[in-house]
């Protein structure tokens, strides 16, 4: 329980910024984007990287302001 418990307030820390980044650029489905990141976010090394470039990515081409 000791090892588990820091893995997933990572976890939730993660998924908390991914949602938050999402909201705050206003990006549709922010909700879903945060789902995404949690479940890539057990991948390890690459997981967590996909989970951040694929949103941010998905924003850039969203807006014409970028």
């Amino acid at each position: 329980m000791q090892r588990v418990l820091p893995q997933l307030l990572a976890l939730a820390i993660s998924v908390l910024l991914v949602w938050g980044f999402a909201k705050l650029v206003g990006l549709p489905l922010a909700a879903e984007w945060g789902f995404i990141a949690f479940w890539l976010n057990h991948i390890p090394f690459l997981g967590p990287l996909v989970a951040t470039v694929f949103p941010t990515l998905f924003a850039m081409t969203q807006f014409d302001s970028w």
